[in-house]
């Protein structure tokens, strides 16, 4: 049904009333516009329209009046000068958002997020939802709450390298890996940070690995953060040796950018076991034989036994049981191949 709006002026003892009226509306919802003496320019106090639907307050002028609050919108109603005989209440036509926050109880709906950076501190977020009293409620109705809980991660420093490097990221892309774009993310973070590194030259190759490698980057190729962040991925077995192998052949080779003179190093992304353990082990030895030092970062389902021989030592394995807290371990690999100075 349309609405049928009608204004109707009155003039009371020299004040003139404007009076909205609304089929749809009951009496005590219709709103009226005041000039003059009633004219309300002050803002609604907070109310508790949990415990106290319907507030009493006093306005700066004395004059009593009530509050209404409803689906979240609080509405003054203000008593007009009272005469014999006159109108005694006026709505205000001004909308206010409600100002009441109670203590809520939050549950969290997810899992904390990765850690947005390796160190010099990064956050995390995780969803939640809010209850009062047993009942659900909007978490922008509680005090210092949000649907999104946020937190400070990683906030040591950064270390410092001192030497160039020419590095080879192997990424573990298979299909056991559920979250690739934590990995993707991971991976990004860990250059960034070693790009920053100052008085030294860092260089990078990136092969990305299922049942076939592929190579991302070599040594001769320029590579920004967010471009491996983009790293669209591959499935397929865990072929570790086969990425080895293409490390060796394609990356640590002067003919693409390795530089002779500057230490080399590989670090490992892996999820689980090779499928080949033995061409993984050959493939890590041959490496390590041309002075490539290989560091290992093994998630949740990794051969721990497998990372320790395939690694330079077992002090260049790094593991943790959860692939969004990668980016820990990670910190701990960086501080392994950077022992320079901590802050």
């Amino acid at each position: 049904m349309l609405k049928l709006l009608s204004l109707l002026y009155l003039t009371i003892l020299g004040h003139v009333y404007e009076v909205s009226t609304s089929e749809h509306l009951s009496s005590n919802e219709d709103r009226l516009r005041a000039t003059g003496q009633c004219s309300l320019a002050y803002k609604c106090p907070p109310l508790d329209t949990r415990n106290n639907p319907h507030e009493k307050y006093s306005n700066p002028n004395n004059r009593h009046g009530y509050i209404h609050c409803s689906n979240g919108i609080a509405y003054c109603k203000d008593c007009a000068p009272t005469h014999p005989g006159t109108p005694s209440l006026v709505w205000d036509d001004v909308k206010k958002r409600c100002e009441w926050t109670v203590e809520c109880t939050a549950t969290a709906t997810s899992e904390w997020t990765a850690c947005s950076k390796l160190c010099d501190g990064g956050i995390k977020q995780r969803t939640v939802t809010c209850s009062y009293l047993g009942s659900p409620i909007s978490c922008n109705k509680c005090t210092n709450r949000s649907e999104t809980e946020i937190e400070v991660c990683n906030s040591l420093s950064c270390p410092k390298c001192t030497r160039d490097i020419d590095i080879g990221l192997l990424l573990d892309s298979s299909t056991s890996i559920e979250e690739w774009d934590v990995v993707a993310n991971a991976a990004a973070e860990f250059v960034e940070v070693m790009q920053k590194q100052q008085d030294v030259v860092m260089k990078f190759g990136i092969v990305i690995f299922a049942t076939i490698p592929k190579i991302v980057k070599h040594f001769s190729d320029p590579i920004t953060a967010d471009e491996i962040r983009k790293l669209p991925r591959i499935t397929g077995n865990t072929e570790t040796g086969s990425g080895l192998i293409k490390m060796k052949q394609d990356i640590f080779n002067v003919a693409y950018g390795d530089r002779p003179s500057v230490r080399n190093v590989v670090v490992v992304f892996t999820d689980g076991q090779s499928t080949k353990q033995q061409t993984t082990l050959d493939a890590a030895r041959t490496l390590k034989n041309a002075n490539v030092e290989i560091y290992s970062v093994g998630v949740e389902g990794a051969n721990v036994d497998e990372l320790n021989q395939m690694s330079s030592s077992d002090r260049h394995v790094f593991y943790t049981n959860k692939i969004r807290d990668l980016t820990t371990a990670l910190y701990e690999t960086l501080k392994a191949i950077c022992p320079g100075t901590q802050d």
